[in-house]
């Protein structure tokens, strides 16, 4: 499994330019604007990994890949491994960042970018979660089809569901998810990521190459 994830980690670094020229980008926007777009970096490394995925199609790696020892499932948890951690790096990479440029515009909060990245954290590996069966199933390119539809189909569940629970929710479940949400999203979050593995492990086993 290891050399499942050296090999993502050397087909990103042959994009790093991309990566040095965005994040020049984003830190002067955030520095020179009033938002701070350092936030977007963990997801712009996300669509940078899915690429991967498409480096494997290009260059029909599965074949061999297959041949290996536990090849297939090492693949597949190469490939959650390397994601979530590289989730979970990016966020605390983009939260320094954050400190930084708010401490260079004495503004800011520490523990609101702290909460901000947390959740952003959690929303991409649930997108992770729904999104990596469909890659093992039907491909990259529609599973980057799939990724705009799911975004968006997140996006507007939320903002339905805000507007429509607005004034509806008993503010004794708000007191429970105010003092208890952070481990029910975590434990959701863990649930559906464990659940989406055993998909995608089942999927590319049972598929023909």
């Amino acid at each position: 499994m290891l050399g499942m994830i050296k090999k993502d980690l050397y087909l990103m670094l042959n994009n790093r330019r991309l990566f040095y020229i965005v994040l020049v980008l984003y830190l002067g926007m955030s520095i020179l604007g009033g938002q701070d777009y350092t936030l977007f970096i963990p997801f712009m490394l996300l669509m940078m990994f899915l690429t991967s995925f498409s480096y494997d199609d290009f260059n029909s790696w599965h074949g061999y890949g297959a041949v290996l020892p536990q090849g297939r499932e090492n693949y597949v948890k190469g490939k959650y491994v390397t994601v979530i951690v590289l989730s979970v790096v990016s966020c605390f990479f983009s939260l320094l960042l954050s400190f930084l440029i708010g401490s260079i515009k004495h503004e800011g909060n520490l523990m609101d970018s702290l909460s901000i990245l947390a959740g952003i954290t959690g929303a991409m590996l649930l997108l992770i979660s729904i999104l990596f069966p469909i890659i093992f199933k039907f491909g990259y390119e529609k599973g980057r089809i799939a990724l705009f539809i799911v975004s968006f189909g997140i996006s507007g569940i939320v903002i339905f569901l805000g507007t429509f629970f607005q004034t509806r929710i008993p503010e004794s479940l708000i007191l429970f998810l105010e003092k208890y949400g952070i481990y029910l999203a975590a434990l959701i979050t863990i649930a559906m990521l464990y659940v989406s593995y055993r998909i995608s492990r089942k999927i590319y086993l049972n598929k023909e190459l």
